[in-house]
């Protein structure tokens, strides 16, 4: 943590100390010729392994607002940290689609049987259902039917089937001979 620093100017020389009185250690104290400038430890300890000029390094660490491990590396004249490991690939959950029945026909009609389907157009998942039906019928376990698993959208389907019928599925209802 760096120390707050106040200048005291005298007609001959400046000195710097330490804002802190009591943290002032001269023996920790850098000193060129009118100026003493405190240099905190984190700093002084990464420019001794790094070998660089403590002061320097408390001056581009105090100007830039960066650790001195990050100024180092940033300047090209210390090691960088690696950086952290990508989290590991989540693949998408396999889902067995139905292979038959009327909901498997009337996905293959709306979404060439993509019970993942997200075109942009405001339906999802296999049934192409929008997001108000979803909200009406829909296990709100899943954002929206296109991550939810087959049987969620027919369970959903079913449930707007018996209060809408087969009109919140106009064109393949009537297609597939179901109205």
């Amino acid at each position: 943590m760096a120390r707050a620093i106040v200048a005291v100017a005298t007609l001959l020389s400046l000195t710097v100390q330490s804002a802190f009185a009591a943290d002032f250690d001269p023996d920790r104290a850098e000193t060129t010729d009118h100026v003493t400038v405190v240099v905190p430890d984190n700093v002084q300890s990464v420019a001794d392994s790094a070998g660089k000029d403590p002061v320097a390094l408390a001056g581009a660490v105090n100007s830039t607002g960066l650790e001195p491990e990050q100024y180092l590396c940033g300047v090209g004249e210390g090691p960088c940290p690696k950086p952290p490991s990508p989290p590991p690939a989540v693949s998408p959950i396999a889902y067995a689609a139905p292979t038959g029945g009327v909901w498997a026909l009337l996905a293959q009609c709306e979404s060439t049987g993509n019970w993942r389907a997200n075109t942009g157009n405001s339906y999802y998942g296999g049934l192409q259902e929008d997001m108000r039906f979803w909200s009406n019928y829909g296990n709100h376990a899943y954002a929206r039917p296109d991550l939810a698993p087959p049987s969620e959208q027919i369970a959903a389907a079913q449930r707007g089937l018996t209060a809408q019928g087969w009109g919140a599925w106009p064109a393949c209802s009537r297609r597939l001979g179901l109205r």
